[in-house]
Formats: C-alpha cells, sequence, structure tokens
C-alpha cells in the first residue's frame, strides 16, 4: 500500500551493483489519481543534503522497466500507474553515508508525518492547507 506523502518512507536505500554500491533509490507516488503516461514527466531533481542531482541523471523504474529521462519523453504505450510508486535510482558512486538514509522529508503538499507513526499529525484542515 503506498503513502500519502508523494516521497515514500520505504525504498529509500543505497543500491550495489556488482559488489560496489553504485547509488541510492527511493520511491515517489503518483500525485494524480488518473496517472500518467511516461512521456509526459519531466523528471525529479534530487537534494540530498548539499548534493544536488538535475532532473536529468536519475534513471526510472515504471512497470518493470528502467529508462532515462530522455527515454521516458520518447516512450510510448508506458504509464505511471496511481497504484504503481516509480523507483528513483540516483547514480552516486559510494552511495549515501548511513545517517543520510533516514526519512529527512515531507511533501510540501502534505502534513508532515513521522514514517514510524502510524497515526496521522494532530492538526486540523485549515493548518494543513497552509
Amino acid at each position: 500500500m503506498l503513502e500519502r506523502e508523494l516521497i515514500q518512507s520505504r525504498g529509500f536505500r543505497n543500491v550495489v551493483t556488482g559488489g560496489d554500491i553504485a547509488g541510492f533509490q527511493l520511491l515517489l507516488r503518483m500525485p494524480n489519481y488518473r496517472g500518467v503516461w511516461a512521456s509526459l514527466i519531466d523528471g525529479v531533481a534530487v537534494r540530498v543534503g548539499d548534493r544536488q542531482w538535475d532532473a536529468e541523471q536519475p534513471l526510472w523504474t515504471l512497470q518493470g522497466r528502467t529508462f532515462t529521462i530522455a527515454e521516458l519523453r520518447a516512450s510510448t504505450g508506458v504509464r505511471w500507474q496511481l497504484d504503481e510508486p516509480a523507483t528513483i535510482f540516483v547514480p552516486h558512486p559510494g552511495g549515501l553515508a548511513p545517517a543520510s538514509t533516514t526519512w529527512p522529508w515531507t511533501s510540501p503538499s502534505t502534513p508532515r508525518t513521522s514514517p514510524r507513526s502510524s497515526s496521522p499529525p494532530s492538526s486540523t484542515p485549515s493548518e494543513r492547507s497552509r
């Protein structure tokens, strides 16, 4: 089951390829209830601490297939469905330090919650819309 936040708390980890840490990955939830054709995706820029990767660098995995953003833009027949998280792989040899792979984000359009907590934050609807 997907979480309410766009950036999912599960799935954020370093990725090992051939015995070496090749980078890290995170999962994103589709924000549109109808899904979207992959060719319409603009990419995602990633920032962790003082490190930044532009929208052209991460690789996207949708429907079990991995794409660069250029390949997604040229794709036909590939959709990012509502119930499918996109796996975003960010190439970063050596990966992130263990302290970086904890849940540091909230999505700007959603209330702040802790991934370890099963209860929603105690706030009123007007506080959540700010």
